[in-house]
C-alpha cells in the first residue's frame, strides 16, 4: 500500500503531539492491515513510506507518553492522574497500547475473580459520548495540519477499531474463543468523567431544542442516558454546533479515558422438575401483605434456594404450571415447576450434582419434595405454560352439607357420576379480586365421582377432573352465585369445602419425566 505525504518534520511532530500513531493513519486511510499494527510498527511503516525523520519525531513525543504511562501505573487507581500534556484528541487514549493492555488485563482479572465457567464469550463495548465530539474536532484538526485532501471524511470510527484491537487481546488472556452467539457476555464500560462534567452538559444547555424527539410513527430510539444526555442527543447537538465551539469546549480536557467497570453476565439457565406439597400452611410463593411477611417459608424458597446456590447464580425466577392455595396439598406426581437462574457462574452441572441438589431440597423439610430435577432448554419451557389453561387436573375434595341433607339431595349427589364435560362460568372469585382482573372465565368440569360419606352422611368426598384454571372451591360453594352452575346447584343444597388436594397435573414435564 502506498501512503506518501510530503510533510516536514515539524508537521509530523505536531501530528504525534496531537494524535496517537493509530489515529494518524485512521484519519488518513482505511487499511486494516495498518490499523492493526502495533504503534511502533505503524511509525516504522510511516517512516518507510515517507521520511525516516518521522521516527525521530515520534520518539520525542513517545518520551512524554512514557512519562504519562509511568505516572498512571504509580497512581492510586482511582483516577488517571497524568501530569503531561499529551492526550490524543481523537481517541482520548483508548486506541493506545497501554490502555488496550490495561483494559484486557482488567477483563481477565474480573473474570478470574468471579470464577465463571464458560467455553465461549462475546464482548459489548460502551464508550464515552465525548468520542463523537472528538471525532469531528479531530478530523477538522487533521485537515488543518495535513491539508483537506489528505484526510478521509469517512474513516473507521474509534469504537470499530477498539473492538478489532481488543478482541484478540481478551481471547488470548481468557484462552477461549469469541462467538457472537456465546452465552457468556462481557460488557466493557469506558468513561471520560472529565468530559461528562465539562462538555456534555454545556452541549445540552447550548442546544435545548436538540433534545426533544418527535412523536411520529418512528421516534428516535432512546438509548440509556449518561448523566442525562443520550447518544442520540449528542449526535443531534453536534450537527447544530460549529466545530470551533466543539473545539473550545473540548480544549480543557487533559485526562485519558478510564475503564469504569467490567460487567459479566451469563445468560439464564433453566432447571425444571415437579414438586409435592404436604402442608396446609405453606404458600407456593412468599406470602407478603402490606410489606409484612405472613408465613416464614414458601415452596418457591425451598426449591429455589438450593438450586440457586449450586449454580452460584445472582438470583432466580420461579414459575409453575398453575398454583395451589396455601391450605391445599399437592399430591400424586406433583406440580411442574421451573427455576430460571439469573447470571449463573456454572451454566451446567453433572447429573450426579443434580441428584445431590434434589436430595438437599428433600432433606431440608417434610413439607415439600422435588422429583425429576433436570436442566431444560429455553424452548422446553413453553411446555410448562401449557398446563395453566389447556391441560386437565384432578382433585380430591372433602365437602359437607351445611345442613343435614335430605334423601333427595343425597340422591342428586350420587347422580353426579352421570355429569361429564359440564361447562361452567366463573366470575373472578371474591378472594382473588385483589390480584386478578374482574372477568368471566369459561371452564369445563370433565368428571365428578362420589368417593364416600361419613357415618351421618353430612361429610362426603369427591374426585373431580377439570380443565386447568378452574376454581374448585368456588365450584363447590358457588361463591355467592359467581360460579354457575356449581355443586350447590346440582344437589340443591348449601355445601362447603373442608379440604382440597390436587391429585394430578397432566403436563409432560420435565421432558422425559414419567
Amino acid at each position: 500500500m502506498q501512503f506518501c505525504f510530503e510533510m516536514d518534520q515539524e508537521t509530523w511532530k505536531k501530528a504525534f503531539a496531537t494524535f496517537c500513531p493509530r489515529c494518524v493513519v485512521r484519519l488518513f486511510c482505511h487499511d486494516w492491515k495498518v490499523l492493526k499494527m502495533s504503534e511502533k510498527d505503524i511509525v516504522n511503516f510511516l517512516a518507510e513510506n515517507n521520511d525516516e525523520q518521522i521516527e525521530t519525531s515520534f520518539l520525542e513525543i513517545e518520551q512524554r507518553r512514557s512519562l504519562q504511562v509511568t505516572e498512571l501505573q504509580n497512581g492510586n487507581g482511582d483516577e488517571m492522574n497524568a501530569t503531561t500534556d499529551f492526550l490524543c484528541i481523537s481517541c482520548l487514549g483508548i486506541l493506545m497500547t497501554p490502555f488496550l493492555e490495561d483494559c484486557s488485563q482488567k477483563v481477565a482479572e474480573t473474570v478470574a475473580n468471579d470464577n465463571y465457567t464458560f467455553n465461549r464469550f462475546q464482548c459489548f463495548y460502551f464508550l464515552p459520548h465525548q468520542l463523537f465530539v472528538s471525532d469531528k474536532v479531530s478530523q477538522d484538526t487533521a485537515k488543518q495540519l495535513f491539508g483537506a485532501n489528505a484526510v478521509e471524511n469517512e474513516a473507521h470510527d474509534v469504537k470499530e477499531i477498539f473492538k478489532i484491537l481488543m478482541e484478540p487481546l481478551v481471547t488470548a488472556k481468557l484462552k477461549v474463543p469469541r462467538s457472537i452467539d456465546a452465552n457468556f457476555e462481557i460488557a466493557i464500560n469506558i468513561s471520560h468523567r472529565e468530559a461528562e462534567k465539562k462538555v456534555l452538559p454545556v452541549m445540552k444547555s447550548k442546544s435545548p431544542r436538540s433534545f426533544t424527539h418527535g412523536k411520529g410513527k418512528h421516534p428516535a430510539k432512546r438509548l440509556k442516558p449518561l448523566d442525562g444526555v443520550s447518544i442520540a442527543q449528542v449526535k443531534h447537538a453536534i450537527s447544530k454546533i460549529s466545530v470551533e465551539e466543539l473545539r473550545e469546549m473540548s480544549s480543557s480536557l487533559s485526562q485519558p479515558c478510564k475503564v469504569e467497570a467490567i460487567q459479566l453476565n451469563h445468560s439464564s439457565v433453566y432447571v425444571g422438575g415437579r414438586y409435592n406439597k404436604y402442608s396446609r400452611t405453606l404458600p407456593q410463593t412468599p406470602w407478603i401483605i402490606d410489606g409484612k411477611r405472613k408465613l416464614e417459608n414458601s415452596v418457591q424458597e425451598f426449591l429455589g434456594g438450593p438450586i440457586k446456590d449450586a449454580f452460584r447464580a445472582d438470583g432466580y425466577n420461579f414459575s409453575s404450571s398453575g398454583r395451589e392455595d396455601v391450605d391445599v396439598r399437592m399430591l400424586g406426581t406433583g406440580r411442574p415447576y421451573l427455576i430460571e437462574l439469573i447470571n449463573p457462574r456454572f451454566p451446567s452441572v453433572p447429573q450426579a450434582k443434580i441428584l445431590e441438589i434434589e436430595k438437599k431440597i428433600n432433606e431440608q423439610t417434610s413439607d415439600i419434595s422435588s422429583s425429576g430435577l433436570q436442566i431444560v432448554s429455553k424452548t422446553d419451557c413453553k411446555r410448562l405454560k401449557e398446563g395453566e389453561e389447556e391441560k386437565t387436573k384432578s382433585y380430591y375434595a372433602l365437602c359437607r352439607f351445611i345442613h343435614p341433607p335430605r334423601q333427595t339431595q343425597l340422591e342428586k349427589l350420587g347422580q353426579l357420576k352421570d355429569l361429564t364435560d359440564v361447562e361452567i362460568k366463573q366470575t373472578t372469585p371474591v378472594r382473588v379480586l385483589h390480584r386478578r382482573p374482574l372477568a368471566v372465565r369459561i371452564r369445563t368440569i370433565h368428571k365428578i365421582s362420589l368417593r364416600g360419606f361419613d357415618d351421618n352422611k353430612q361429610f362426603f368426598k369427591l374426585e373431580l377432573s377439570t380443565q386447568a384454571g378452574t376454581y374448585i372451591k368456588e365450584f363447590v360453594h358457588s361463591d355467592f352465585g359467581r360460579t354457575s352452575p356449581s355443586l350447590r346447584d346440582f344437589v340443591d343444597a348449601d355445601v362447603d369445602i373442608i379440604e382440597l388436594d390436587v391429585q394430578s397435573v397432566d403436563v409432560v414435564w420435565p421432558p422425559g419425566f414419567k
